[in-house]
């Protein structure tokens, strides 16, 4: 089941390289994939066109079948949730009813949260690790904490896409895996995830499939496999990569970061 289509999408900001140029892409339901590129290379614009945020000067977005631009506010919350990097602003309010707002668009007007939505937030703050601060304000957790909160308000959403946008920023190498591990995890229940980041190793553990961004246009889809390759990512990254592969019987490919990178693997 096609859960999201975009066509030939471009967004520019001032400037003389584009933000995005022409990027088409499908997500399947039960799919995860994952969008790298440098650093000013469209990711984090790619994923606002995705999600609505921003209007493509040229292209255009299809969620479950129907144009995004289409779509009231309340139909385009039912259908996708959004993980942005960090809060502009704080809010002096307490994690579960952070929380909660990402069910705003199943609750009917002037009835108040049901037991439902109660339920699917509860569920969510369990499944980030984050339901023994439930009651604590957002102002007082840290980045890493805060970052958890986001992802539990996407998922008590139970919108069938999530676009999430660098998920692992200010966690510690354990709670990297695991938001990467929950985010997969959805793929069972029919959902699918567009995960914009920069670790390529996670990328390589989780993807299904991996979309390369650069200067706004798109270099390589694939499997994993087939994108973190040196003849792909050295144009793109420069040459500081050292290149390898997990012992079999996984063989999955690592990249790592390097000054003086040593022979590749």
């Amino acid at each position: 089941m096609k859960l999201l289509a975009a066509h030939d999408l471009c967004f520019d900001y001032p400037g003389p390289v584009p933000a995005v140029a022409g990027v088409s892409l499908e997500l399947s339901a039960g799919e995860l994939l994952v969008v790298c590129g440098p650093n000013g290379s469209g990711k984090s614009t790619l994923l606002r066109l995705l999600g609505g945020l921003l209007v493509p000067a040229r292209g255009e977005v299809a969620l479950l079948g129907r144009p995004l631009a289409g779509l009231s506010a309340a139909e385009r919350a039912r259908r996708v949730a959004r993980v942005p990097q960090s809060l502009v602003s704080v809010p002096e309010v307490s994690v579960e009813h952070f929380a909660l707002a990402g069910r705003y668009a199943h609750v009917r007007r002037f009835r108040g949260p049901a037991d439902n939505d109660r339920r699917a937030v509860a569920s969510a703050l369990v499944a980030t690790e984050v339901d023994d601060l439930a009651q604590r304000s957002l102002g007082e957790l840290s980045g890493g904490q805060r970052q958890r909160v986001l992802l539990a308000r996407a998922l008590a959403s139970e919108a069938p896409i999530l676009l999430v946008d660098e998920p692992t920023t200010g966690l510690d190498p354990e709670h990297q895996v695991r938001a990467l591990q929950l985010i997969a995890g959805q793929r069972s229940d029919g959902r699918g995830a567009i995960v914009v980041t920069h670790d390529l190793n996670l990328a390589s553990q989780f993807a299904t499939s991996v979309l390369l961004l650069d200067r706004g246009r798109l270099v390589r889809r694939g499997p994993p496999a087939d994108v973190l390759r040196p003849e792909v990512l050295a144009p793109v990254y420069g040459e500081h990569l050292y290149y390898g592969r997990m012992p079999a019987p996984d063989g999955r490919p690592f990249v790592l970061p390097w000054l003086d990178p040593p022979v590749r693997a």
